[in-house]
């Protein structure tokens, strides 16, 4: 498995001059970048598509230790700065060994003592996370993985939750991972890694999202959490919707086909000129809608945000040097609908 590096663009402006779901080589007496969206797998929206004004819920007010953990609470510890105490970050640690952050009211996280252990075997893995497969353990299914984090989530009360990535980590892919960790930090001291392999580290990754008419949101997922053997290795949360507060059906549209031509102008652009000696692969593999949000401009409300339905481009970018594959990225594109206005997404 090859360790992937995201490479994030910013582009200004879009040069839309190519015809839809064909394969573009842009050569200009250099090298070339190839875009092809032909083979990708399209899935449209069911439902009519609408904006949304929304407001997330504030995880200071929320929550409270006792929700996540009955054990009692050792002690409470806030971060400072400049000797003073810095309200919206605090940290709770609990009898048994757990301990809860809220670094945000838009962040959580929660776990055991394992928790930044997976935290960093699931850092490398993120790109590939997608594309892994689920499958049954011995003696531990997934049934019963999303039954304990059923259990914890129900808790949390967050509407409109839907099951999204499960990923089956056993101990033996734990041992795999961790030594190619080890080759690609070598020297590094700040990474944890597992030193003994046995199943009582088995877990599953699950993710859940919020969806709204039927849309599911990209970005970082609501709700991710690792579940082991014995219980709940980890749990995050990030920018969970509380209510909406206004639904406006879309007057203007973007077509996938117009947006076909945005991601395709977009890389186009990026790399119309290369080295004789370079060519990159654009491939796109799924184009489906996903709600993306976009908070406030000024920055007075914190929890306040619009939702956007979005054409979402999945898919992979491949570079060589003489024909010799140099490095792989993901393509994790989105296109607003109602203006095209392009963010970076999951």
């Amino acid at each position: 498995m090859k360790s992937r590096k995201i490479i994030c663009f910013c582009i200004l402006t879009l040069v839309m001059m190519i015809s839809v779901n064909n394969i573009l080589a842009e050569t200009a007496g250099t090298g070339v970048m190839e875009f092809n969206a032909e083979n990708a797998v399209i899935i449209e929206p069911g439902n009519q598509l609408f904006c949304y004004d929304v407001t997330y819920r504030n995880f200071h007010k929320a929550y409270t230790p006792e929700m996540f953990n009955a054990s009692g609470v050792k002690s409470k510890e806030y971060q400072k700065v400049d000797g003073r105490e810095i309200e919206d970050w605090y940290r709770f640690e609990f009898q048994d060994g757990c301990e809860l952050y809220i670094p945000s009211g838009q962040s959580l996280m929660y776990g055991d003592a394992r928790m930044e252990y997976y935290s960093q075997v699931l850092t490398y893995l993120q790109w590939d996370l997608g594309t892994m497969e689920c499958t049954d353990m011995e003696g531990f299914s997934l049934e019963e993985a999303r039954e304990k984090a059923d259990a914890l989530i129900a808790v949390l009360d967050i509407d409109d939750l839907e099951p999204d990535l499960a990923v089956s980590l056993s101990h033996e892919d734990l041992s795999r991972i961790t030594k190619e960790m080890r080759e690609a930090f070598a020297g590094e001291p700040k990474v944890k890694y597992f030193d003994s392999f046995t199943k009582d580290i088995d877990a599953y990754y699950l993710t859940y999202r919020q969806v709204l008419n039927g849309i599911k949101t990209a970005g970082m997922p609501q709700v991710a959490v690792v579940v082991t053997r014995d219980g709940i290795a980890s749990l995050e949360l990030s920018c969970v919707i509380d209510r909406v507060n206004e639904t406006t059906p879309l007057t203007k549209t973007l077509s996938r086909e117009e947006a076909t031509e945005l991601c395709s102008g977009k890389y186009r652009n990026e790399f119309k000129s290369l080295p004789e000696n370079m060519r990159i692969t654009n491939e796109i593999a799924e184009i489906s809608v996903a709600h993306f949000f976009e908070f406030d401009e000024d920055g007075t409300d914190e929890y306040h945000a619009g939702v956007f339905p979005c054409w979402f481009f999945k898919g992979e970018q491949t570079r060589f040097a003489d024909e010799a594959e140099i490095g792989v990225s993901p393509i994790r594109d989105l296109y607003r609908i109602p203006d095209g206005h392009w963010f970076y997404g999951d």
